[in-house]
């Protein structure tokens, strides 16, 4: 079974007051299976990748709030989302979006857990996967 770290944030499910729409993709292929995140209106389903989900959340600071930073590296294309108070630039990555979202329950949140794999935690290139789930990753299924 593969190393999983995974970390949790809860986002709307739907438009509120200043929050920005972030469409999550998926493609998978070969030790190749990895999610997307972009910030759009629009579902994630072209070039390969299947949407997912969406999720809103601010694209600044809100009270309560916390940055997540959204990395992209290639061969494979990838992402992965780390707590950052500063754009995701460093060993291979480059920055690709951000967003603010809630390390606690608010009402009318829902969670959303991410799972790393891969890279510096197990074998092969590092890989994420996100999904609206009340539990950890372990227990909502590593794919």
């Amino acid at each position: 079974m593969a190393s999983v770290f995974s970390f949790f944030f809860h986002a709307f499910n739907s438009p509120t007051d200043m929050t920005h729409c972030y469409a999550v993709g998926e493609a998978s292929g070969p030790n190749q299976h990895r999610y997307v995140v972009a910030q759009t209106d629009n579902r994630y389903d072209h070039s390969g990748w299947s949407h997912v989900l969406h999720f809103f959340a601010f694209n600044e600071p809100h009270p309560g709030t916390t940055r997540f930073t959204v990395g992209k590296a290639s061969n494979p294309d990838r992402q992965m989302i780390e707590i950052k108070d500063v754009d995701f630039n460093y060993d291979g990555w480059s920055h690709s979006t951000h967003f603010y979202a809630f390390q606690h329950p608010v009402p009318g949140t829902v969670r959303y857990v991410v799972g790393h794999a891969g890279g510096n935690l197990g074998a092969g290139p590092h890989r994420m996967a996100i999904k609206q789930c009340d539990s950890d990753y372990n227990a909502c299924g590593w794919v």
